[in-house]
């Protein structure tokens, strides 16, 4: 039997539900490191790829009682896009120069947490929505040659973003611990240059997470 990311959520969210009475209500600062594995996407006559990355994460959270705790976090990454027609699909596009863009983005996501309690370990699941915005630094290549300016047409914008993780704590002393999570973002894949349609599609990005925490 398979069990889809949705059916793994919410068995993630009714097994935290039922464990870990005993956690008390906290306030934690973060600060993580992260890969991000980035999906492509195929649409409008346009393929869009963007490769691996790396970034970092802070976050402040509260929680109240197990089932009730929110987060925010501020995220920033390498965000390089690619972008060439789409073999028999491009029409006037077609004989477009495949294009690659240096770009950076930047995360801020509002989530609603649910946690356990187990000794030093800290497991918890993870929802929430926010906002990625994406900035191309206007360098970058065309038909493969480095461009030795501005590339022109760039567009900077804003998508909504929705997050679903989850990942555990494990306190080393009173205050400090270290923190395992693994967060997948859903958001449409961006709109970075004028020269391509934009894909429409929806896309993801699948970030492994290590990273310190304090509690007050």
């Amino acid at each position: 039997m398979q069990i889809n990311w949705k059916q793994a959520a919410f068995l993630l969210i009714a097994t935290l539900a039922f464990a870990g009475s005993s956690a008390l209500a906290q306030t934690d600062v973060s600060v993580s490191g992260f890969a991000a594995f980035n999906s492509s996407s195929t649409g409008n006559g346009t393929m869009q790829t963007s490769p691996n990355s790396e970034g970092g994460m802070i976050g402040v959270r509260h929680v109240f009682r197990p089932l009730v705790g929110a987060e925010l976090n501020f995220a920033g990454e390498g965000s390089d896009q690619s972008l060439s027609p789409e073999a028999n699909a491009c029409g006037y596009r077609c004989g477009n120069p495949p294009v690659t863009l240096n770009g950076t983005a930047f995360q801020f996501t509002a989530n609603y947490v649910v946690t356990a309690k187990y000794g030093n370990l800290h497991p918890f699941g993870e929802a929430g929505l926010g906002f990625l915005f994406t900035n191309p630094s206007g360098s970058g290549s065309v038909g493969g040659v480095p461009s030795k300016s501005n590339i022109v047409g760039t567009n900077s914008l804003s998508r909504p973003t929705w997050v679903l993780g989850g990942g555990a704590d494990w306190y080393l002393t009173d205050r400090w611990g270290v923190r395992l999570q693994y967060r997948v973002d859903f958001y449409k894949a961006p709109d970075v240059y004028h020269g391509y349609s934009p894909t429409g599609v929806y896309v993801h990005t699948q970030e492994p997470m290590a990273g310190v925490v304090y509690r007050f």
